[in-house]
């Protein structure tokens, strides 16, 4: 993993990955691999009509 830029952190020793479909109500664990990053609103879920 790396860190950013200028950023003061130890180093990274444990990794969870979580995801949430209602804008962080409720939250599960994902699977994660290298390289993975926070995205906000990727995609919008909504009922199909």
């Amino acid at each position: 993993m790396e860190r950013q830029q200028g950023s003061t952190a130890g180093e990274v020793r444990d990794l969870t990955v979580e995801v949430s479909f209602d804008d962080g109500a409720t939250w599960s664990p994902a699977p994660s691999r290298k390289g993975e990053q926070t995205v906000i609103r990727a995609y919008r879920i909504a009922p199909r009509h």
